[in-house]
């Protein structure tokens, strides 16, 4: 009997590591469970490898020719995915227990179950803006995420039921990366279903350079911006996202106007700045800020 599908979108990443990692646990203790494989849209050489690697292991695989974005691969599991559980991990991510798809069906039951991220301990200097924020604002011991279990939660390492997938869908309208996991959550709390951390995490094992990092920023900006021209959660987000928080007020005492001319002049300077190894993420928030209140201002222009 099939207990849990695992679930990884694949996009530009060698997993046959994490496939063996997964598969050593499973036989070990004997788990029903299956590993399902959706590429989406990553280049042919990788898509090759991991095909024949999928086939090696007997896992299954499907291949996406063009890319869907991280919120749609999530709802296309539900096509194939057999068990009534589904354990959700990104890519490049790699267990840190042992016992971790059994640790994960204890924890099941009608809510998600999240697991959390760690970071390693040191990575080349041009990676550090991403290594900084990841250790500093994602990875968090589960007891502190539980305090507030709607505001932590990320979408490479965790567990669903199938029912509640149904329920709460990705929204695709949040295309690439950034955000989806905020809106996950929202919808997650509105319609009361609970949410749990647990001491089950991963190491993120891919980190962006800073250039990588900040196109990814600039994107998850832009998601955010088309949220909050959605009047479901215009109101909501001011309470999970605090540069939303932020820029209500500043927008209260008229400071948007100045915050735009701030961007024309000085963003491009904020941005040589990040990319050349500053890993001040209060100058990113800033940059971040700015950024969001230029789509405000000029929403048509978005590059």
């Amino acid at each position: 009997m099939i207990k849990v599908s695992i679930c990884i979108p694949v996009f530009n990443f060698d997993v046959k590591p994490l496939l063996q990692t997964l598969l050593a646990e499973i036989k070990t203790y004997s788990i029903g469970a299956e590993i399902i494989l959706i590429d989406d849209g990553s280049s042919d050489d990788i898509a090759r490898s991991n095909e024949q690697s999928a086939n090696e292991l007997s896992v299954t695989y499907i291949r996406l020719e063009k890319n869907i974005g991280r919120s749609a691969i999530r709802n296309l599991f539900m096509e194939y995915a057999q068990a009534d559980q589904l354990l959700f991990l990104d890519c490049d991510v790699m267990p840190r227990s042992k016992n971790f798809i059994q640790n994960y069906l204890n924890e099941a039951g009608k809510r998600v179950v999240c697991g959390g991220i760690c970071y390693p301990d040191n990575v080349d200097e041009d990676k550090k803006l991403h290594w900084k924020y990841g250790t500093l604002r994602e990875e968090m011991k589960f007891d502190k995420r539980n305090l507030r279990p709607y505001h932590h939660f990320l979408t490479g390492n965790f567990l669903v039921p199938k029912e509640i997938l149904y329920q709460i869908r990705f929204n695709e309208e949040i295309k690439g990366y950034g955000y989806e996991d905020t809106l996950f959550a929202i919808e997650l709390e509105q319609n009361r279903i609970e949410l749990r951390h647990a001491d089950l995490p991963v190491e993120h094992l891919k980190l962006d350079t800073a250039t990588e990092f900040i196109s990814k920023t600039k994107n998850a900006v832009r998601n955010l911006f088309l949220l909050y021209q959605m009047e479901q959660y215009k109101k909501l987000l001011p309470r999970y996202v605090k540069l939303i928080k932020l820029y209500e007020t500043l927008s209260k005492f008229g400071l948007t106007k100045a915050g735009f001319f701030f961007y024309k002049t000085k963003g491009e300077k904020i941005l040589s700045r990040l990319r050349n190894e500053n890993t001040n993420l209060r100058l990113l928030d800033f940059y971040k800020l700015l950024f969001f209140i230029s789509l405000m201002k000029v929403p048509a222009k978005r590059d």
